[in-house]
């Protein structure tokens, strides 16, 4: 029993060690199980990240070796990385960009505005692409193609921004010149018939609009053919490039100069006011074909037929204004070349009687029809002449010519310099003979125009008259306008100081029609101040004109200058010139302008119109005469 009962123990024990094996072998092989998964995942782990490192080296060496320029930057804008060609692009190395901004590189080529549309991409779309100007290192201007991307994390927010740069510069350059060429003549580099018409098409769209004029000018040479037969297709060929160049001198910059086919050329003259400035450059461009051209060390003379047309008068399309403007020219070629004709019948009759103008007056100078009348000044506190203004008058065949029909074409043509000359000659010649008939006191005005401060030589012309009469200098005063003054500011102030040196005086003429103000007048060496005839007309009657003409008369006698009003014709001006304290009286209340004869009677037998000086209690006053 005890034995049986001893292999029952040892048969329940037997099962139990095996039963404990058993799960011990279980448990071992599920270990091993989550062992081999956790061997398993961790070479995977490690292969992921060995290819997220090569990925990345294969990135850097991508970005280190891209021909584009690279730059990342932080979310507040500081540069972290740049590549290689950041710094061939920009001329910066890396060391002088990192934790900079790249507003370092702005060119200052465009607006806030440009840059305030960038970011806002940036924020809304993630991402930004265009084209925009950068500044090199050296100050150059550079031209990229650039695309900048937000850099996310996982839950979306932007932690970097990053760029690709391309410089096109030479692109654009390569573009810009392949433009260039399919729109200008390859031999003068000016617009070809291309470019031109759709100029032509603009200037007639834009004064259409604005209702306003525009001239165009069919220029031809004169006789090509003959250059190209005596001196061959080279000079010919040089012959073109000197015409578009001279043509191009000619006009301003606002014009359009084209060559339109073989030795034609077409001109767009926007903003005429009248016939005469589109006289005026078809003048000049003849004019400037007076000097010869030289070819091999060969001189040969060229000259140009001009045909004009005014738009809308001679056409309302680019067809018909080239059409008449051709057919203008080609009247002057069947005349006698070298000059120009207007498309329309009463413009090219008024350029020709301009013109014809304009010879009659140079013949008139070497005739000496050209006098001089006088119209007096009378003071009103001493009640006689004591001035005369000179004014030229032009006697041919018998009869006087208008000044209003000659003046401003002398202007013009610049023939108001030798007009004028002679005027201040005669003059001082002629008061130089009253004062030595007794006249002491007397002193003359001479106008001096816009034309004659522009050209220069208004000193010498000035000196020379002088000394050749023997006239004292300050006996002679000087007449210029407003507007001759304030054209050019600072080139008048210093001619009015020359002359000022001379001794003689300086008037300012017709104020209170242009653009002088307190602070000019007290600038320029002034003796004088002429009130326009256009406030004396209508006084004492119109308020405004009184007005004005006490307020000039109260600033001149604060600056110390004389004051004269022209254009005084009635009592009630005299009158109240009087009592504002004015100096000087012009006008047909005393006489017209007269010839010397005339002035001779009046210091004879008196003015037509004495001036009464009434008597006055203030000891300061002029007393009666």
């Amino acid at each position: 029993t005890e034995a049986k009962l001893r292999e029952e123990q040892l048969s329940s024990l037997s099962k139990l060690l095996h039963k404990v094996n058993e799960e011990l072998e279980e448990r071992v092989k599920q270990r091993t199980l989550k062992l081999e998964q956790a061997i398993t995942s961790l070479n995977r782990e490690i292969n992921e990240r060995t290819s997220a490192e090569e990925k990345l080296k294969l990135s850097a060496m991508v970005f280190e070796n891209a021909s584009e320029g690279v730059i990342v930057t932080s979310c507040e804008g500081l540069i972290q990385y740049v590549n290689p060609s950041f710094s061939k692009i920009t001329g910066y190395n890396r060391e002088e960009v990192i934790g900079r901004n790249p507003g370092m590189l702005r060119s200052d080529q465009h607006d806030k505005a440009f840059y305030a549309n960038m970011w806002r991409a940036l924020r809304e779309n993630g991402e930004w692409k265009g084209e925009l100007w950068n500044r090199h290192k050296n100050g150059e201007l550079y031209i990229i193609r650039q695309s900048i991307n937000a850099i996310k994390d996982s839950t979306g927010k932007t932690i970097q921004y990053g760029s690709v740069f391309q410089d096109i510069t030479g692109l654009k350059k390569s573009e810009e010149d392949v433009q260039y060429h399919a729109y200008h003549d390859l031999l003068t580099g000016l617009p070809n018939r291309a470019l031109f018409i759709d100029r032509l098409k603009g200037a007639i769209a834009r004064n259409s609009r604005d209702n306003q004029r525009f001239a165009l000018l069919f220029v031809d040479i004169d006789d090509f053919k003959k250059v190209n037969d005596n001196f061959g297709h080279s000079a010919g060929d040089l012959l073109i490039k000197g015409v578009g160049m001279r043509l191009t001198t000619c006009v301003r910059e606002t014009d359009t100069v084209s060559r339109y086919a073989g030795d034609e050329f077409l001109i767009i003259a926007e903003n005429i006011s009248n016939a005469q400035s589109v006289v005026s450059i078809a003048e000049k461009i003849i004019e400037s074909f007076s000097e010869s051209f030289l070819y091999r060390g060969q001189a040969f003379e060229a000259t140009v037929s001009i045909g004009i047309a005014i738009y809308p008068t001679d056409g309302e399309t680019d067809e018909q204004l080239v059409k008449n403007a051709d057919m203008a020219m080609y009247n002057v070629k069947n005349l006698n070349k070298n000059n120009y004709s207007f498309f329309t019948k009463s413009m090219n009759e008024e350029a020709t009687r301009r013109f014809a103008m304009e010879r009659r007056m140079r013949e008139a100078l070497d005739k000496n029809e050209f006098i001089v009348y006088y119209q007096p000044k009378v003071s009103l506190s001493k009640g006689r002449i004591t001035s005369l203004e000179a004014l030229v008058r032009w006697r041919s065949d018998g009869s006087l010519i208008s000044p209003a029909a000659f003046i401003p074409l002398a202007e013009e043509t610049g023939l108001i310099v030798e007009i004028g000359a002679y005027v201040m000659r005669s003059a001082c010649r002629q008061l130089k003979a009253w004062q030595d008939k007794g006249h002491k006191d007397l002193s003359v005005s001479v106008n001096i125009a816009a034309r004659q401060l522009d050209e220069g030589g208004l000193l010498d012309m000035v000196r020379s008259a002088l000394e050749e009469t023997g006239l004292a200098p300050e006996s002679l005063c000087l007449e210029v306008t407003e507007s001759a003054i304030m054209k050019e500011m600072d080139m008048a102030l210093t001619i009015l100081r020359e002359l000022k040196t001379l001794g003689v005086k300086i008037s300012l003429d017709d104020f209170g029609t242009g653009y002088s103000s307190l602070s000019h007048v007290r600038k320029f060496p002034l003796d004088e101040l002429k009130i326009d005839r256009l406030f004396i007309v209508n006084i004492p009657t119109d308020p405004g004109d009184t007005a004005m003409t006490t307020t000039i008369i109260s600033m001149a006698q604060n600056l110390k200058l004389k004051v004269v009003a022209e254009g005084v014709e009635t009592d009630e001006q005299l009158e109240f010139l009087r009592s504002t304290g004015c100096d000087e009286i012009q006008g047909f209340y005393f006489s017209p302008p007269v010839p010397p004869d005339e002035i001779d009677r009046m210091f004879t037998d008196g003015m037509a119109r004495p001036v009464v000086i009434k008597e006055q209690s203030n000891e300061n006053e002029c007393p009666r005469p």
